[in-house]
């Protein structure tokens, strides 16, 4: 990601696009190729899908020549997976926004893409929360998107929270596919998301027979075209006016290595734009890094847990009496001058005064040490803790944690994210749950 977002590092002369705002208007400049037909053949679509839902969009704006698409793939991951699915569609939603009020002569709409066609139904059918995961255990076979969600009810009713739009979205719904696009209607439709299931026998109709030929080196023997994850960029870009992609930076490789068939088939490339990270803490969590002087820069560290014992070790050994030994030596020895005329009697209980202070002195330095390690000791344990609870098993927070771990008992969190994000600029956000 930063050669992507680096001007002077990059992606190579194959590609371009810089994902900023200026970029994108000389990006606007470039034909779409994509007729009115196309257009019409995906609003047809989309009304269809969107159809018994509630507050449709207004789906004649894509009819419209200055439309332009932002959109984000993912998988139909059960209860939305984990959080980084939710940041790249409030990315997705924040893109969109930004663009229209730096163009305001075209239309920008986010889409959300299901990979609704994976028949991978281990990657979609577990999720982390409230401290536990919970797993879809029925066995099904062939694309995700059609399986039936009712056995849903069982984790439903697992969960220690209500989420009545899940349950109601699974319970109400005969597929995956028509149950995440209601959910995510009601999640982020007043954003002006669209979700859209490329899995439609007229979208694939509509699929031109040029770019069928064109995918046929990316694809194995006789397999026929489709949404799969190394090829949906191009499948969408065929059946959409795309003109940005926010994604996962692993999704970038497989999207580069379309690049050459866009070109082959004159198709504009869209601008690939990392979506935002986040870790959400608690604000007892930035107190305790406070606390003990640690910085955001330093916690991220892959070997922060190594190295904060290392510095410990570095602590302990700087305390030390060698100074005061040497001064309370000198003292010894100027007292030795004054009093070295009385005898050997008094010298002798001079020396054992200085022999018992020096004993007295490393006592305190060993009782000082072994403080000190209890207190570094107890120091590293609370980060390390701390570290483990926002890096669950290692991985990031936004990688293992659900959305229901925040939204059930803040119904604005998803608006806080919404105001938050800015789609281009990529730094990681450290944001404080109250």
């Amino acid at each position: 990601m930063a050669d992507h977002v680096s001007p002077s590092q990059h992606f190579g002369p194959d590609y371009s696009l810089l994902p900023t705002i200026e970029s994108f208007g000389e990006h606007m400049s470039v034909p779409t190729g994509f007729d009115r037909s196309k257009r019409e053949m995906l609003a047809e679509v989309l009304s269809y899908q969107y159809k018994g839902l509630p507050n449709q969009p207004d789906f004649s704006v894509l009819l419209r020549e200055n439309t332009f698409v932002v959109a984000a793939f993912d998988g139909l991951n059960i209860f939305t997976g984990t959080l980084s699915f939710i940041y790249k569609i409030i990315t997705t939603i924040r893109l969109a926004h930004a663009l229209q009020a730096a163009y305001p002569e075209c239309q920008f709409v986010p889409l959300f893409v299901m990979d609704s066609e994976s028949d991978d139904f281990r990657a979609i059918a577990s999720f982390n929360a409230f401290g536990h995961t919970f797993r879809w255990q029925d066995a099904h076979q062939g694309p995700v998107g059609s399986i039936d969600p009712a056995s849903l009810r069982r984790i439903l009713n697992q969960l220690p929270a209500g989420p009545l739009l899940f349950a109601k979205s699974y319970l109400e719904n005969s597929c995956i596919s028509n149950a995440v696009r209601a959910y995510m209607h009601e999640l982020f439709g007043h954003y002006g998301l669209i979700t859209l299931d490329p899995d439609n026998a007229m979208l694939k109709a509509g699929f031109s027979k040029t770019g069928q030929h064109g995918m046929e080196g990316l694809l194995s023997a006789n397999r026929p075209p489709s949404t799969d994850v190394n090829l949906n960029l191009f499948f969408s870009a065929s059946i959409l006016p795309v003109r940005a992609v926010v994604g996962d930076v692993t999704q970038f490789r497989f999207w580069l290595e379309q690049k050459k068939l866009f070109d082959q088939l004159h198709m504009p490339f869209p601008t690939l734009v990392p979506r935002n990270q986040a870790l959400i803490v608690k604000p007892a969590h930035l107190e305790k890094l406070q606390k003990f002087n640690v910085t955001w820069e330093t916690f991220f560290e892959q070997n922060f847990c190594e190295r904060i014992w290392y510095d410990g070790g570095d602590k302990k050994k700087s305390t030390s009496f060698s100074e005061e030994k040497k001064l309370t030596n000198q003292a010894f020895d100027a007292i030795s001058d004054h009093v070295g005329h009385f005898g050997a009697d008094v010298m002798q209980v001079l020396e054992l005064y200085r022999s018992d202070f020096a004993n007295s002195l490393r006592l305190l330095e060993r009782r000082i040490h072994q403080a000190e390690q209890r207190r570094w000791a107890s120091r590293n344990e609370q980060l390390t803790t701390l570290k483990n609870k926002l890096f669950p098993n290692g991985v990031d927070q936004e990688r293992f944690a659900n959305l229901l771990d925040f939204y059930w008992k803040d119904p604005h969190f998803i608006q806080k994210l919404y105001n938050t994000f800015d789609p281009l600029d990529f730094r990681y956000n450290v944001l404080l749950d109250e």
